[in-house]
C-alpha cells in the first residue's frame, strides 16, 4: 500500500540547516515575554541612575572673527609708504594656522597665569563630590613662595562656631614649586587635622596657605558642612583644557569660527573660553607693535649718530658767521651749492639703503628668528625681489613657531619648512649682496660727481669756500635727520593706531546639556534591556543545533513524521498499560492511528521496528508504550527486545535478564521458555538476554528469520526495541525482517546533523518505509492543563562505549 498524504511533510529538504527559524524565534520571544518586560525594567533603572547621579556636563561656545588674508593684507603702518607692500605677520592670516595658535600649549598656558584656577573647589553630593566654583563659603590663598601640594583633596568643615577644620590624609603626596614652576623633591605623607580661625594661615614644611571666608558668606550655624579644594599648576591644566577644547569652523565661506568646550564647571568654562579669546587678540596686536617697535628703534640708533653731525655742523656755521660776519653766499658759490647739495642727498638716501642692507646681512648671519626682519619699505627700499624673499621668510617662521606650538608637534613638516628657510634665506642673503654691489657703484658715481663740482668750489674766495663746505655739511645733517625723524612719526603712529585684525563676535555662553542625555539614555537602557533577551535568545536559537520542531525534520528530510510523544513525570515507564485516560496515553493511541495508514502487509502481522540515530532518546520507552497502546486494542501483541548491546526491556517489565533472545540464538533456551507474558493478556515480551560478544553475527543468524515467521502467524503486532542506528550496525541488519522502521527522536536532544547522518546512511542502504516520530516534547504548564517533562535519558557503556546509566529513571526515554 502507498504511504497516505497524512504522513507527507509540509515542505521539502531545501532550506539549509542553520537557517534561522523566525516563527520559532517570535514564539519564543512571546513565549519569554516576562524576561523583556523585566529587562526593560532593570534597563530603564539603570537609566535614571546614571541620569541622577552622573556628572552634568555642559557645553561652553564662543564665537571668534578671524579676518580672511585675502580681504585683510595688513601692515602695521597700512597706508603708508613706510610698510607698504609688505605683510607684517605673513603667514598669521592662514586661517588653519589662527587655529592652531588658540589652542596652542603656550596660549593656554598664558591665559591660566591670568586666572586664578591652580586652587580647585569641591563640593560634596549625596553620591559624589563634584567640582564649584565661586559657590563655596570660603577662599583658599596660597602662598606661593613655598612648595605645595598638588593633587592632595583638603577637607574644609565649617564648624558651628564658624571655625574651619582643615584636614587631609595623602600618602607619598607630589609636592611643587610653584616659584621655579617645577616638582619638589620629596613624597612625604600628608596626614593632619587643625581647627583654624578664618584667614589663619596654615604652615607646615610641605604646604602654606589660607583658608578665608567669602565676602558676603553668613554662616548659620546650623552644624558642620563639608566641602574640598585641592591644588593643582598651571601645566597640568593646561593639557587638561587642550583636550577639552574644540575648534570648528562656522561655514566653508566664512573665517568665523566656533570655540567649545565641555565642562562640569560651565561659569569656569566661560571665564576660560573669554581670557583665552582676548589672550589671543593681544598675542596678535603684540606682534604688530613688536614690529613697530623694532622699526622705531632702528631709526633711534640712526637718529643718535646723525644728531651728533647735525650739532656739530650747526654751530660751525654759526661761528663762522658771527666771525665772518658772512649772511650769504654769492650767486656763483649758491649755484654750486644746490647741486652739490642735490648729489649729497641722494648720497645720504643710498647710504641709509646701504646701512639697511649691512643690517640685513648680519641679521642673516647673526639670528635663528627670520621672523622678525625690518621691512624694506621701513627704510625707504623698494625693491620687488627683497620684499617677496623677506615676506616669504617671514611667512616661513612664522609657520614654524606655530607648529613648535602645537599640541602634537608634526616632526616632517618641520623639517620641511627647516629646510625651506634654509634655502630663502641663502636666496636673500645672495640678492642682498648683488643690491649692495649695485648700490656701491652708484655712490661711486655720485662721489666722482662730487669730485668735479669740488674742483669748481676751489676756485672760489675762501671764505666762500669754507661757508659753502659747512652749510654742504650742516644740510646734508639737517634733510637725513628730518627723514628720519618724519620715518619715526610714522612709525609712532602706526604703533598708537594698531589694532588687533580678529576680534570677538559672541562672548562665551553656556549652550547646554550635553551629558547625561535624559532621553537619550532612557532609550537605550529600554532598547537594551529588550536587546539583551532578544540577542541571548537568538543566539540560543543560532548554536542550538537539536530538534524543536517539525519544521526540523521536514528540513533535514522528506520522510514522513507520524507524531509527537510528549512528556512524562510518571514513575512507572509503562505509562500506557498503566493509566489507561492519561494525556500521553493519547498521544500513542494517536500514533497508533496514523500507522494504519501507512503500510500494511497482504498477510500476516505488521512488524514495526523502533531505533533512533543515538542513544538516550527514548526508543525503548516509545517500543514498549506503543506495544501497550496496541494491546488496549485488543490486539495480540508482542514485544521483542533486540538491542543485544544495552537491553533495556527486562527493565521496563521488571523481570530477569538471564534468558532472552540471545539464548535462544544460540540455543541455550527454547522458544517458549524466553516469552513473558505481561499484566494485559494481549501483550507479551521477550527481553535481549545476557550481552554476547558478537551481537552483530548473531543478528544475522537464520533462526532469526525463522524466528519472526513463527511470530507473525502468533500476533497481530510485533513491535522491535534495537540498538540505535546511528552507532552500531546492528539494525540495519533487522530492517529486512520490518514492514515499518520507526526512527525515534527526542524533543530538544537529537542533533541535527547526526540525525542527517543517520538518514544519509539509511538511504545508502535503501531503507524503505521509514518513518520518523518525536519523543519527550515539553509543553507548557498551560497547555491542555498538563506539564509534560523530560524522563529518560538514554546511556550505553559497553558495547557502544558512549555513556553510561544517569538515573533510575534512564529507560523511561
Amino acid at each position: 500500500m502507498e504511504q497516505n498524504s497524512v504522513f507527507r511533510p509540509v515542505s521539502s529538504p531545501v532550506e539549509k540547516e542553520d537557517t534561522i527559524d523566525i516563527k520559532l524565534i517570535l514564539f519564543r520571544i512571546l513565549q519569554n515575554w516576562h524576561w523583556f518586560v523585566l529587562c526593560a525594567v532593570v534597563g530603564f533603572a539603570l537609566s535614571f541612575i546614571v541620569n541622577r547621579y552622573a556628572p552634568r556636563i555642559y557645553e561652553t561656545s564662543a564665537v571668534m572673527l578671524i579676518e580672511d588674508e585675502d580681504k585683510n593684507s595688513y601692515s602695521p603702518m597700512a597706508g603708508m609708504d613706510l610698510t607698504q607692500g609688505f605683510s607684517m605677520m605673513p603667514g598669521m592670516q592662514n586661517f588653519d594656522n589662527q587655529l592652531i595658535i588658540i589652542k596652542s600649549y603656550s596660549n593656554i598656558l598664558n591665559t591660566l597665569e591670568k586666572l586664578d584656577f591652580e586652587v580647585e573647589y569641591y563640593n560634596k553630593g549625596r553620591v559624589q563630590i563634584s567640582e564649584s566654583y565661586e559657590e563655596d563659603p570660603f577662599i583658599v590663598e596660597m602662598d606661593k613662595n613655598h612648595i605645595q601640594p598638588i593633587g592632595v583633596r583638603f577637607k574644609a568643615a565649617l564648624t558651628p562656631e564658624g571655625n574651619i577644620r582643615i584636614s587631609a590624609d595623602s600618602e607619598s603626596a607630589t609636592l611643587f614649586d610653584y616659584r621655579r614652576r617645577e616638582i619638589a623633591p620629596g613624597r612625604p605623607d600628608i596626614i593632619f587635622s587643625q581647627e583654624v580661625e578664618p584667614g589663619h594661615k596654615l604652615y607646615a614644611d610641605f604646604l602654606s596657605f589660607t583658608v578665608k571666608l567669602r565676602e558676603g558668606y553668613v554662616h548659620n550655624n546650623n552644624g558642620i558642612v563639608e566641602y574640598y579644594f585641592q591644588f593643582t599648576t598651571n601645566e597640568n591644566l593646561t593639557e587638561k583644557y587642550q583636550q577639552s577644547l574644540q575648534l570648528e569652523p562656522i561655514s566653508k565661506n566664512a573665517t568665523l569660527v566656533n570655540v567649545t568646550m565641555q565642562s562640569t564647571v560651565p561659569q569656569k568654562a566661560r571665564i576660560f573660553l573669554n581670557t583665552l579669546l582676548e589672550t589671543y587678540l593681544e598675542r596678535t596686536l603684540d606682534k604688530k607693535n613688536a614690529y613697530a617697535t623694532r622699526t622705531i628703534d632702528f631709526i633711534e640708533e640712526q637718529l643718535s649718530t646723525i644728531s651728533d653731525s647735525l650739532n656739530l655742523a650747526e654751530q660751525m656755521l654759526q661761528n663762522f658767521q658771527a666771525e665772518n660776519k658772512t649772511v650769504d653766499l654769492s650767486f656763483q658759490a649758491q649755484s654750486i651749492f644746490e647741486q652739490v647739495k642735490e648729489l649729497e642727498n641722494q648720497k645720504a638716501e643710498i647710504n641709509s639703503r646701504l646701512q639697511y642692507y649691512n643690517y640685513i646681512l648680519n641679521y642673516l648671519n647673526e639670528n635663528t628668528d627670520m621672523g622678525n626682519i625690518i621691512a624694506p619699505s621701513a627704510m625707504g627700499v623698494d625693491d620687488n625681489l627683497m620684499n617677496a624673499l623677506i615676506l616669504q621668510l617671514s611667512n616661513l617662521a612664522n609657520q614654524k613657531a606655530i607648529l613648535q606650538s602645537a599640541s602634537i608637534q608634526n616632526i616632517q613638516s618641520i623639517t620641511q619648512l627647516d629646510a625651506q628657510i634654509t634655502n630663502t634665506r641663502n636666496t636673500l642673503i645672495e640678492n642682498v649682496r648683488n643690491i649692495v654691489e649695485n648700490t656701491e657703484l652708484m655712490l661711486r658715481d655720485i662721489n666722482n660727481r662730487i669730485f668735479d663740482y669740488s674742483n669748481e668750489i676751489n676756485k672760489l674766495p675762501e671764505s666762500e669756500r669754507e661757508l659753502l663746505g659747512i652749510r654742504r655739511k650742516f644740510t646734508l645733517n639737517d634733510n637725513i635727520y628730518t627723514l628720519l625723524l618724519e620715518r619715526r612719526a610714522e612709525a609712532q603712529i602706526s604703533k598708537a593706531s594698531n589694532t588687533s585684525d580678529n576680534e570677538i563676535v559672541d562672548k562665551a555662553r553656556t549652550l547646554h546639556l550635553v551629558k547625561p542625555k535624559t532621553t537619550i539614555n532612557y532609550a537605550i537602557g529600554i532598547l537594551l534591556g529588550l536587546l539583551v533577551p532578544g540577542a541571548i535568545l537568538l543566539l540560543i536559537n543560532f548554536f542550538n543545533n537539536t530538534i524543536e520542531s517539525r519544521d526540523d525534520i521536514t528540513r533535514l528530510t522528506t520522510k514522513p513524521l507520524i507524531g509527537h510523544v510528549f512528556h512524562s513525570d510518571e514513575s512507572d515507564p509503562l505509562v500506557v498499560l498503566k493509566k489507561h485516560h492519561s494525556p500521553i496515553t493519547e498521544t500513542y493511541r494517536a500514533i497508533r492511528t496514523r500507522l494504519q495508514f501507512f503500510k500494511k502487509t497482504e498477510e500476516g502481522s505488521q512488524v514495526l521496528l523502533f531505533t533512533s540515530a543515538y542513544p538516550g532518546e527514548g526508543k525503548s520507552f516509545t517500543a514498549a508504550n506503543m506495544a501497550s497502546a496496541y494491546a488496549l486494542s485488543g490486539k495480540k501483541i508482542l514485544l521483542v527486545g533486540l538491542d543485544l548491546r544495552k537491553p533495556v526491556v527486562h527493565k521496563l517489565f521488571n523481570v530477569s535478564n538471564k534468558t532472552g533472545i540471545s539464548t535462544f540464538l544460540i540455543d541455550q533456551t527454547p522458544l517458549d521458555e524466553i516469552i513473558h507474558h505481561s499484566e494485559h493478556p494481549n501483550l507479551d515480551f521477550i527481553t535481549s538476554g545476557p550481552i554476547p560478544p558478537n551481537p552483530a553475527e548473531l543478528m544475522e543468524n537464520e533462526k532469526m528469520k525463522k524466528l519472526f515467521e513463527a511470530f507473525r502467524v502468533q500476533y497481530d503486532f510485533i513491535l522491535i526495541d534495537t540498538a540505535p542506528i546511528g552507532l552500531v550496525a546492528d539494525t540495519y541488519h533487522l530492517m529486512k525482517h520490518a514492514n515499518i522502521n520507526i526512527l525515534v527522536t527526542r524533543h530538544k536532544y537529537t542533533n541535527k546533523n547526526m540525525l542527517k547522518t543517520v538518514l544519509e546512511e539509511m538511504d545508502n542502504h535503501q531503507i524503505a518505509n521509514v518513518c520518523l516520530l518525536i519523543n519527550d516534547v515539553k509543553m507548557p504548564k498551560r497547555s491542555y492543563g498538563y506539564r509534560y517533562s523530560s524522563g529518560y535519558g538514554y546511556g550505553y557503556g559497553y558495547g557502544y562505549g558512549y555513556g553510561h546509566y544517569n538515573n533510575k529513571d534512564s529507560y523511561r526515554r
